[in-house]
């Protein structure tokens, strides 16, 4: 009797966008699905490979940590507030990216 490996359990994300990043990202929405354990990491690695390493820069800056122009919200918070790039994700949250601005002054 031959066995077959579960499937890994998946989860469906909906993300949202914002600005420019919609104009970017090809549209105000997606919805992508992920083996778990599912973070804010691998929903970024997930939408580079699927728009391309171009999208890289605006998630990560030049030392792979998450671009302080970068939004991720969750559930109306910062990714930073709740475990940054390790922050677990369910599938249950509101999740909105937003790019924001660099502001100049003097």
């Amino acid at each position: 009797m031959s066995e077959t490996a579960p499937a890994p359990a998946r989860t469906t994300i909906r993300l949202s966008y914002m600005g420019g990043l919609a104009r970017r990202m090809g549209s105000k929405t997606e919805e992508i699905e992920l083996d778990h354990p599912v973070t804010v990491r691998t929903v970024l690695d997930r939408l580079i490979l699927n728009h391309g390493e171009g999208v890289r820069d605006l998630f990560f800056n030049q030392y792979g940590w998450l671009d302080p122009r970068l939004f991720f919200l969750i559930d109306g918070e910062g990714a930073t507030l709740k475990g940054g790039l390790e922050a677990p994700i369910t599938g249950e949250e509101e999740i909105t990216l937003v790019l924001g601005i660099p502001m100049t002054g003097g």
